[in-house]
């Protein structure tokens, strides 16, 4: 499988390739299926497309396996969606929220759709909250878009109308001009759709003091 074990999904990737080897090792340990032992093969594809459709070309040609299991992202796993189509690859509990529209039988999704998310947030903060002001934040992507769609509409049904979008692209080396834009607009709340690395990096941008 592909983990992001480094830059900005790092803090999904590695506990999740950990808790993985925890259960597979357990498995082994136990006589693994019929006295054969599974042995995962985890690539750092630093949640980047490009890395991530060459290391899944590799685990095809190379280590001969086509399942995936648990890879992390939405624009990676684009990378190789056509793999999946064409049944070539088959891609268990993806971390992702997307794709909810597709029938592919060789992709077992776990996660609900971003769009529920981004609807479930928003509706949770201007109805427990209070919150009549609202900045949402999403990467512009497939991920953001889609929590982002969830959110606007939670808006609408609340009859909302005064909110600011603020998006960001992917990997961008620093949210200074969004954070300012966010702190010009004054929010009662900022819905963060958004990895957990671009979060921190627009809430350095604050002064939470």
């Amino acid at each position: 499988t592909m983990q992001a074990l480094s830059r900005s999904l790092k803090d999904i990737g590695k506990p999740f390739r950990d808790a993985l080897l925890l259960c597979i090792n357990n498995f082994n340990n136990q006589g693994g299926a019929h006295n054969l032992k599974i042995r995962l093969i985890s690539l750092d594809d630093q949640y980047n497309p490009t890395k991530t459709r060459s290391y899944v070309q590799q685990l095809l040609h190379d280590y001969k396996t086509d399942i995936l299991l648990g890879a992390q992202g939405t624009p990676t796993l684009s990378s190789y969606l056509d793999l999946i189509k064409e049944k070539k690859v088959f891609s268990i509990f993806p971390w992702t929220g997307a794709f909810h529209d597709l029938n592919l039988p060789y992709l077992l999704k776990l996660r609900a759709s971003y769009f529920d998310v981004g609807y479930t947030v928003t509706k949770f903060v201007i109805e427990q909250k209070g919150a009549r002001k609202i900045a949402l934040f999403y990467q512009n992507d497939q991920f953001g878009k889609g929590n982002l769609a969830g959110g606007l509409k939670a808006l609408q049904d609340a009859g909302i109308e005064d909110y600011l979008t603020v998006p960001y692209e992917a990997h961008e080396p620093n949210l200074m001009d969004q954070a300012e834009k966010i702190k010009q607009y004054k929010p009662d709340a900022v819905g963060l759709f958004s990895v957990p690395f671009s979060s921190e990096k627009l809430l350095n941008n604050f002064d939470l003091n």
